[in-house]
């Protein structure tokens, strides 16, 4: 089953709010629609390369390098499609002198990843299979953890926000949060991670990620100081740490 034709749109979405993480700001939220058309009417379709500075770059790589690649090709032959978009020499320009090529190789991944889901969405309409049975997928449920905990609103007490959001969280069936902390005091971010916990209770799983904003050190003594309700791990602690 012939690819026919690729439709690539990009978004940027303005946000009503603003969401402030440890070191960063989103004012709104930008995707990439991506859409395999196939030589029976069949349209795959994914969203992805949620990036604010590389948008046009992912765009005009998967338009102009990478659509040429798989144009007329089964769309059934998923790993040398894979392969035809990953080996092409496409060398975008924009490395430096002393750094390896990781700015440039993201762009091109991103850009294969929205292709190739696509893909795989017309594959599992053309099969007429549920996408996660054509992967090899063996269970009806998995647990999943959601974004939240951004700094309050002005009008908003941090400590009441966390709770309601966890409160809504849990309502619907979703297994943890990964809570962003590091703008606020240390203080009270452990008030809010035990907020977090009360409200989400014991099986809840927290993840507290600070975007690099604590110094070395501060994400063990936290969790200490937080050790009645501490969390279940630790994401970007400090911008020296590089660990998890």
């Amino acid at each position: 089953m012939k690819i026919e034709g690729v439709d690539v749109i990009p978004l940027d979405l303005k946000l009503q709010k603003v969401f402030k993480g440890g070191t960063y700001e989103v004012n709104s939220r930008p995707t990439i629609v991506t859409r395999i058309h196939l030589e029976n009417g069949i349209v795959g379709e994914t969203y992805g390369g949620d990036e604010f500075h590389t948008q046009r770059e992912i765009v005009s790589a998967i338009r102009d390098h990478l659509t040429p690649q798989i144009i007329g090709r089964d769309v059934r032959d998923s790993v040398a499609l894979w392969e035809r978009m990953f080996n092409l020499p496409l060398d975008l320009g924009n490395r430096g002198l002393h750094q390896l090529d990781m700015h440039p190789r993201g762009i091109i991944a991103q850009a294969i990843s929205a292709l190739d889901n696509a893909m795989w969405d017309a594959r599992a309409k053309l099969f007429r299979t549920p996408l996660h049975r054509l992967l090899g997928g063996c269970r009806d449920r998995v647990p999943v953890l959601a974004i939240g905990g951004y700094t309050a609103g002005p009008d908003e007490d941090p400590i009441e926000a966390v709770k309601k959001e966890v409160e809504q969280i849990v309502s619907q069936q979703v297994h943890g949060m990964k809570l962003k902390v590091g703008r606020a005091a240390i203080e009270l971010d452990i008030e809010r991670v035990r907020a977090a916990r009360e409200a989400g209770g014991p099986d809840f799983t927290i993840a507290v990620d600070a975007n690099q904003r604590w110094p070395m050190g501060c994400g063990c003594c936290s969790r200490r100081r937080a050790s009645q309700s501490p969390p279940d791990r630790e994401r970007s602690p400090a911008a020296d740490a590089g660990i998890w």
